[in-house]
Order: structure tokens, then C-alpha cells, then sequence
């Protein structure tokens, strides 16, 4: 009976059999936000950490998920895969620090391919983010984080950079403002990356979801392709989950 018990219980937490559509909402959807939850509550103010169930311990329970998400190859029935082992470069430049999730993956990386991403830069508009990942990150020498707007310094960071990078580029506004300024960098940033003499980085753009949208200032999926296909025409485009694009050369 207990047996039988134990096993009803860790089917409905480890619901591996169902596909993604099963879920409603989709799987995905219910981890994506867990994540982004998780990522809030170690940033921005001391309110985060007041909440119910997120405390100060946050992120460290986020960092324990996000590096075990490389031990589930099949991201057909496990979305929260670690996305970045697929990639790896030796480095890895992101923007949108935010909480510093991200860098946690890439960090998880490392674990299983010891030469991908060696060095870890990542740079967001906020002060206060990138103070709280510093404390939080301080125990990892290879990661470099910058205030600062990627709208223009993303090409401080990379133009000394001689080798294949892997690009993560999450640096827009969300929820969008309404106050005359950008809320998504994302042109900018393509700009400064085709201005980098290699042609053969990875480049992945999350939340495409928002493609059309005020978080996106209303750039379509179409515009960013092609943005993208400018710095190298031979790029071959695909989308994870529906919310990441992925651009990688011929292999």
C-alpha cells in the first residue's frame, strides 16, 4: 500500500509519460514561470524576498534546479533541458542579467563539457541586479558581469573576443513601459554582434513570444530573422519550445 501510494505520488510530480500538449497550460509554460518567479525573488528589491515560498534561500534552490537540468537529454518530455549544453563555446555573453538564472545554466554547462564556457560575461541596465548576482556569483572568478545598457555597450564587451561566442540575448523590458524609451534592445545588440569580424557565433533570442508585442516594441519574428541573417547569411534558424530562436552556422 505505501508502495503503491509512493508511487501515485511522485507520478503526478514527475509526470514524464505526458507530452507537452497533455498539459494545460503546457508544461513548458508552468516551468517557464516557475523560473522567472524563482529569478525574481533574489533581485531587485528586498520585497522578493518577503514573499511566501521564495525567502532568501531562492536562489540556491534555483541553482540547484537549473544545474540538474543537463541530466535529461529528452527535452521532448523534460522542457526544462538545459538549452546551452546544445551550444557550447568557450564563451558565453548574455544580456539581461537579471537574477543571473542564465548564468547558472551556463554554469551547469561546465560541469558536463569542461572547455564550454570557460568565460561568462553578462551585462543588465540595473544596478541592483547586478550587485545581488555579484554576492550571489562572487565564488566564480571565469564570470564577468558590467552595468550598463546593451543598447550600446554590448560591443565593449565582445570586440576583443577572438573566438566563437555563444550569445544569450534577454535584455528587454518586461512588463514594457510606456516612458518614450526602448524596451527591447534587441536590434541594437544584432547590430553590434555583425559588427564582430566572426561570423560563426550562436546566437539564441529568448521570449519570442513576444514578437509583436510592446515588450518587443513590435518587432515581428520576420524582422528579427532577417536582422539575423544579415550577419550571416548562411545561419540556420530554428525555434525551441517556440520561445527561443536559435541561430547557428552550418555545421
Amino acid at each position: 500500500m505505501t508502495l503503491l501510494f509512493g508511487w501515485m505520488i511522485a507520478s503526478l510530480l514527475v509526470p514524464s509519460h505526458k507530452s507537452f500538449k497533455e498539459f494545460n497550460p503546457p508544461f513548458s509554460v508552468q516551468l517557464c514561470a516557475r523560473a522567472q518567479q524563482l529569478d525574481a525573488s533574489c533581485c531587485r528589491t528586498q520585497r522578493f524576498a518577503r514573499q511566501k515560498n521564495l525567502g532568501a534561500n531562492s536562489f540556491k534552490n534555483f541553482s540547484a534546479q537549473v544545474l540538474a537540468f543537463d541530466r535529461y537529454p529528452n527535452e521532448k518530455h523534460v522542457p526544462n533541458h538545459n538549452i546551452f549544453i546544445d551550444f557550447p563555446n568557450e564563451y558565453y555573453v548574455e544580456t539581461g542579467t537579471s537574477g543571473g538564472g542564465s548564468i547558472l545554466r551556463a554554469l551547469g554547462v561546465r560541469k558536463k563539457r569542461p572547455g564550454a564556457f570557460r568565460y561568462i560575461y553578462s551585462i543588465d541596465i540595473d544596478p541592483q541586479s547586478i550587485d545581488v548576482c555579484q554576492r550571489q556569483l562572487s565564488g566564480y572568478p571565469n564570470v564577468k558581469l558590467r552595468v550598463g545598457d546593451s543598447t550600446s555597450e554590448l560591443w565593449e564587451m565582445i570586440r576583443d573576443i577572438s573566438k566563437p561566442i555563444t550569445f544569450w540575448l534577454d535584455a528587454h523590458r518586461f512588463p514594457p513601459e510606456e516612458d518614450g524609451k526602448k524596451n527591447c534592445p534587441l536590434l541594437e545588440e544584432l547590430e553590434q554582434i555583425g559588427r564582430h569580424p566572426i561570423r560563426t557565433h550562436t546566437i539564441l533570442i529568448d521570449d519570442m513570444s513576444c514578437c509583436g508585442t510592446a515588450a518587443f516594441d513590435y518587432l515581428t519574428v520576420e524582422q528579427l530573422i532577417e536582422k539575423v541573417l544579415e550577419i550571416n547569411p548562411q545561419y540556420q534558424i530554428k525555434f525551441l519550445y517556440s520561445q527561443i530562436l536559435v541561430a547557428q552556422p552550418p555545421r
